[in-house]
């Protein structure tokens, strides 16, 4: 029963994203138990679809802390009752807990960035539809981005398409730095050219992979809008606009950062 519906969910997000972005909470906008009830539902599903992104990123050993952390004394007691191993399983209660950090901080902005879009096209019919439409993009199309993001970074036979893809981002922070023209520069410098022609198979598929990704997390929270908040086109096509400048709002506020602290630092060396 859990494997047909696990199935059907796999098809649906691949072959009918609006069945599966589609949410059926206006059922419950005036009813607190329901409310209650849909977010508990929603929260079970991002949980799960969480420990199945960071789960095998853990076991095969990312973000292994070079500093050994043990658990209190309390805390170890508690382990002890379930496992053997409590210093083990402490180590990998951690590191799973630090693999779903950068998603989970990604959730909470395009959650945030989806719902304000959608209170600027003045077209939301509740906060629980925002939920609903982000739990289900992020929960499957953005851990598939992370995913692939990090098999990029990590497979040998792929490390022409890792290259080019960090040499995109770079362009891409580049950007931003000659508009501002802030005198500011990445520590590795402006990217180098990478050949393409070179680029394996695999590399291609992983590259494939990941720009369908992108388009499916763009495309549910834009059908999301539609269908979720009964949104217009323009309306929706607000809402994807706003989470679309995100990565924009981050480089520019990293750069207005890093500036801020190199003046604070000529500030300082001044006055000492």
């Amino acid at each position: 029963m859990v494997l047909s519906y696990f199935s059907l969910g796999i098809f649906d997000a691949v072959f009918r994203p609006s069945t599966f972005v589609q949410s059926q909470v206006d059922n419950y906008t005036n009813n607190r138990l329901g409310q209650l009830i849909v977010g508990g539902r929603l929260s079970v599903f991002y949980l799960f679809n969480l420990v199945l992104y960071a789960g095998p990123l853990t076991l095969s050993g990312f973000g292994q802390s070079t500093v050994t952390i043990v658990p209190g004394p309390l805390l170890e007691g508690f382990l002890g009752l379930v496992v053997a191993d409590t210093g083990a399983a402490f180590d990998f209660g951690v590191r799973l807990l630090q693999n779903s950090a950068y998603i989970f901080i990604a959730s909470i902005l395009v959650f945030f960035t989806f719902h304000l879009g959608i209170i600027v096209a003045r077209s939301s019919t509740g906060i629980l539809q925002s939920v609903h439409t982000v739990t289900y993009s992020v929960g499957i199309y953005l851990a598939a981005i992370f995913t692939l993001v990090w098999y990029l970074s990590t497979a040998e036979a792929i490390a022409i398409a890792d290259d080019w893809l960090i040499a995109i981002q770079k362009q891409y922070i580049y950007f931003f730095l000659d508009i501002l023209e802030v005198g500011v520069d990445l520590p590795t410098g402006r990217p180098d050219p990478v050949d393409l022609g070179r680029l394996t198979p695999q590399g291609q598929f992983a590259l494939a992979g990941l720009f369908l990704s992108v388009f499916y997390f763009l495309y549910t929270l834009y059908l999301g809008a539609r269908i979720n908040h009964d949104a217009t086109r323009v309306e929706s096509l607000i809402a994807v606009g706003t989470v679309s400048v995100t990565p924009a709002l981050y480089v520019i506020g990293s750069i207005a950062l890093v500036v801020f602290i190199d003046i604070q630092q000529i500030v300082t060396a001044i006055l000492a």
